[in-house]
């Protein structure tokens, strides 16, 4: 394994979640919150017409009189956003990276969303969560109290906080037990697993290992340590990451249910595809035959990939974008190297 300093396995696992992050298809879907609101009104219509003379031409979001730059493949997407957002907290910053207590940014973001929600466009479980801090309800009630407390974005600052505490599992999931304020118990055990999952790859201990550290910081008995031992099941010996995707795919992936952000399905099905895969190629293909997934799954793939698989990852990495605010407008500018070198610290 190429021997790489702290800042740079930061980098390559940012560099990684952006890559991931932008190449879910579910990201210009996200993206259209920058562009014109005639546009996502256009879109619907085209969408209404097609169903009506059951055509199966599709229309995808695009860009008319909008700048390229709105729909770039180098540009930051929504689990971006919430990355930095989460990083923020684990870092004790706000939204002008000052120091603050680790849940000023979530008051910050409640209020920013209150005001005006197309500057902070979320989940509806990180939705519930801002109401429920408005209405005074604190940490960890606020993640706990919603229909969707088991989203699986709060997985995305489990990255955050594992690249925080590298090489330790347990700091590492206990920093990312701030993300109570916005997700409750499987879906913050999952953010606490992902957490152990990096911090631990991030130390240059063995796929095995970390696997190991993200199971082991999940409750026993729990809905989300059930799924991940199901996947674990139904994947073993499964060596074609093909196959694999669809042995997981029957046998985990609910097809039922309308949203698809289910925290312990994202992390069975990540830990699944570490665990069988023999390269970075392998476990990237597995992860992306999962489309009901990709818009946590790539991001996560990416971020794991980078520290998973160091020799099939370039030594240095181009410059970190500045963030495109696609979900948090008040993002917008930021430097993800300021936020890397942050982290590294």
């Amino acid at each position: 394994m190429a021997e790489v300093d702290t800042l740079d396995r930061v980098r390559r696992a940012v560099a990684g979640l952006v890559s991931g992050d932008r190449a879910a298809w579910q990201s210009d879907w996200h993206r259209l919150g920058r562009m014109p609101s005639k546009r996502t009104v256009g879109l619907a219509r085209l969408t209404q017409f097609g169903v009506a003379e059951h055509h199966t031409t599709m229309t995808l979001p695009h860009l008319h009189s909008t700048p390229m730059s709105a729909m770039s493949l180098t540009s930051t997407a929504d689990d971006t956003d919430w990355f930095v957002a989460s990083a923020l907290s684990v870092l004790d910053r706000d939204l002008r990276l000052r120091d603050a207590d680790d849940a000023r940014i979530w008051r910050e973001l409640a209020h920013a969303r209150r005001e005006d929600s197309a500057t902070v466009r979320c989940r509806i479980g990180v939705s519930a969560a801002f109401e429920n801090l408005q209405r005074g309800i604190e940490p960890p009630r606020s993640g706990r109290y919603n229909v969707h407390y088991f989203d699986d974005i709060a997985m995305i600052g489990g990255v955050a906080a594992g690249l925080r505490h590298a090489g330790d599992a347990r700091a590492a999931q206990q920093s990312a037990e701030r993300f109570s304020a916005t997700h409750g118990d499987d879906g913050l055990w999952a953010a606490q697993a992902t957490a152990a999952l990096v911090a631990t790859l991030d130390g240059s201990a063995s796929i095995g290992a970390a696997v190991d550290a993200a199971r082991g910081a999940l409750p026993e008995g729990s809905w989300v340590a059930r799924v991940v031992t199901e996947a674990a099941d139904a994947a073993e010996a499964v060596e074609d990451p093909r196959a694999r995707a669809e042995v997981l795919q029957r046998s985990l992936v609910d097809p039922v249910y309308s949203y698809t952000s289910i925290a312990p399905e994202t992390l069975g099905l990540l830990l699944a595809h570490l665990t069988g895969a023999d390269s970075a190629q392998d476990f990237l293909l597995g992860i992306a035959l999962h489309p009901r997934h990709q818009d946590t799954l790539l991001a996560l793939g990416g971020a794991v990939a980078a520290l998973a698989y160091d020799a099939a990852w370039p030594l240095s990495v181009p410059q970190l974008p500045e963030l495109d605010g696609v979900t948090i407008a008040a993002l917008r500018g930021v430097s993800l190297e300021r936020i890397a070198a942050l982290l590294a610290e």
